[in-house]
């Protein structure tokens, strides 16, 4: 099992984690935990190892005991769609549904238009799917989600377990 975490450095070194993340979630024997709301800048050890390792564990239970029972992994983006001036997006492992871990409203989501540029944008949770926007983005083409060394997202679903960063193509 991995551990991920923010990596000291710069943003060029964070982007290479963040495509650990994909390729670590797409190994077959493979599993990971986010550790995203435990790690600061430029510390990869977690000072709350208990909530890592209980992610860990979680992982362990689920996919090599076989544990249908888990839910062992927060959302993970999986597709999105244009709907009119929004971005909607789809995850796995919602389990029992998506909310925010303090009751505030979503964060660090940003929304780019055709040129490329992302802005700050609001996102709300619309069942299992999460809907991002922004007035001065009227045409998205793409969102980023926790796209900063310094992100402490509130995204997670109901069982606690935090969303990874993301990028959608």
């Amino acid at each position: 099992m991995t551990i991920l975490a923010h990596p000291p450095g710069s943003a060029p070194a964070f982007e290479m984690d963040l495509g650990r993340v994909w390729h670590v979630g797409t190994k077959g024997g493979s599993r990971k935990a986010s550790s995203i709301h435990e790690v600061g800048l430029g510390d990869l050890h977690p000072p709350n190892k208990r909530e890592v390792g209980h992610r860990l564990a979680l992982c362990a239970l689920a996919k090599t005991y076989d544990r249908k029972d888990l839910v062992y992994s927060g959302p993970l983006y999986r597709h999105y769609f244009i709907r009119g001036d929004r971005i909607v997006l789809e995850f796995d492992h919602v389990g029992s549904g998506l909310a925010s871990r303090n009751g505030q409203p979503l964060d660090w989501f940003e929304i780019a238009g055709e040129d490329g540029k992302f802005v700050s944008a609001m996102a709300t949770i619309e069942g299992s799917t999460v809907s991002v926007s922004s007035p001065h983005v009227p045409r998205p083409v793409a969102v980023r989600f926790g796209w900063e060394q310094l992100a402490n997202p509130n995204l997670m679903n109901r069982e606690g377990l935090p969303a990874s960063p993301f990028r959608t193509p």
